[in-house]
C-alpha cells in the first residue's frame, strides 16, 4: 500500500508500517487493533505533514478521526477497511493525498470492463471498447445507469466518497475514467464479476448490457489504440503554418528530445498547438524545459509549501 501527502511519499517507517497491514490483501486478515493502528497512522501523518488545512477551514480533522474509528471498527473485510481509509483521506480534498492499495488488492478488486470512458459534460461516454463489445456498446454511447442506479447517483454514493480530489473537474474525470492505482471508478469492481450498464446509443436507442470486469493487465483487442499506448509525442503540420504537438507524457526525458527536433520549424510557425489532454503528468522539469521555448523572460513555474512543526510553540500555546 502506498500513501502520499501533498505530492511526497510518507517517511519510510510509516510507509512500511502501512504496507505490512495489507501486504497480501487476498483474505480478510487485518485485526481490529491493526485497523485502528493503521487509521491512526494515517491521521498522524496528515496531522503533521498535510500542508493545506487552511484550504479546508470547515474540516475538524480530529473529529473526523473519531468518527472514522467507529466505521473502521465496523468493517467486515479488508476491502471495506481500505475503502474507509480512502474515505478518510478524501476529506482533505487534495488529489496527491491519497491511498493506493497494493498490487494484490488491485488484482482482486480493481477489475474493469474492456471499455474506456471519458467525462463529457459530467456524463460517462464510451470512447473505446474491445472489438468484441463494439456492436453492443458502440463508441459514443452514454452510460446512464450502473446496476440499475442512475449514473450520477452511483457516482455520488459509491465513487466520489473514496476519491481524493481538489477540484470538481478532476473528481468527475477520475471517477468516470477510473483510477487504476486506487482501484476506484464508476465501473470498478471485483475481477470476474459482471455489471449491468444502461446505455443510450448514438443512434438514439437504449439498452441494458451486461459486461464482465477483467484484470487491468488482461490482453484486449481494442478498437482504437489506448491512451496508454500513444507515442510520447505526436507531431503534425496543419494548414496556414500551424504546428501541432501532442505531448502525451512528461514521464520520459525523450519527450523533450523529440520536441527539440522541430525547433527550426518552431521559429517560423504562425501558431503552435500544444495538446496535453492525454498527458498524465510525470517530471515537471520536462514540461518546463519545453515551456522555455515559448517565453523570452524567466517565469516562475510553481511553488510549494511544507509544514514546520515546533514543539515548544505548541507547549507555549
Amino acid at each position: 500500500m502506498a500513501l502520499s501527502f501533498s505530492g511526497r511519499r510518507l517517511a519510510c517507517a510509516a510507509m512500511f508500517s502501512m504496507v505490512s497491514l495489507v501486504a497480501a490483501a487476498q483474505s480478510d486478515t487485518i485485526s481490529v487493533e491493526r485497523k485502528i493502528a493503521g487509521l491512526g497512522l494515517v491521521w498522524q501523518e496528515a496531522n503533521y505533514n498535510f500542508a493545506h488545512f487552511r484550504l479546508k477551514p470547515d474540516l475538524d480533522w480530529d473529529a473526523a478521526f473519531e468518527e472514522a474509528i467507529g466505521r473502521v471498527m465496523g468493517t467486515q473485510s479488508d476491502h471495506d477497511y481500505i475503502r474507509e481509509l480512502q474515505r478518510f483521506l478524501a476529506l482533505l480534498g487534495e488529489a496527491h493525498t491519497n491511498l493506493e492499495p497494493g498490487a494484490a488488492f488491485r488484482e482482486r478488486h480493481g477489475g474493469h470492463p474492456a471499455l474506456e470512458l471519458e467525462e463529457i459534460e459530467r456524463r460517462p461516454v464510451v470512447v473505446n471498447t474491445a472489438r468484441e463489445l463494439a456492436d453492443d456498446v458502440p463508441i459514443g454511447s452514454v452510460i446512464t445507469a450502473v446496476d440499475g442506479v442512475a449514473a450520477d447517483k452511483y457516482l455520488a454514493e459509491r465513487v466520489f466518497p473514496y476519491l481524493s480530489a481538489s477540484t470538481e473537474h478532476y473528481r468527475w474525470r477520475a471517477a468516470i475514467r477510473g483510477s487504476k492505482w486506487r482501484a476506484v471508478g464508476v465501473l470498478v469492481g471485483d475481477v470476474g464479476t459482471t455489471v449491468t450498464l444502461t446505455i443510450d446509443s448514438p443512434d438514439g436507442g437504449q439498452d441494458d448490457i451486461v459486461v464482465e470486469r477483467i484484470e487491468g493487465g488482461a490482453v484486449v483487442d481494442w478498437l482504437f489504440p489506448r491512451r496508454s499506448d500513444a507515442p510520447i509525442l505526436e507531431f503534425r503540420r496543419l494548414d496556414d503554418g500551424i504546428l501541432y504537438f501532442a505531448l502525451n507524457t512528461f514521464n520520459e526525458a525523450e519527450v523533450v528530445t523529440e520536441f527539440e527536433r522541430h525547433l527550426d520549424e518552431l521559429e517560423t510557425a504562425r501558431a503552435v498547438i500544444l495538446d496535453v489532454r492525454g498527458n498524465g503528468g510525470g517530471n515537471s522539469s520536462h514540461g518546463w524545459h519545453i515551456g522555455k521555448y515559448f517565453s523570452d523572460v524567466p517565469l516562475e513555474p510553481s511553488h510549494w509549501r511544507t509544514r514546520e512543526n515546533r514543539g515548544s510553540y505548541k507547549a507555549w500555546g
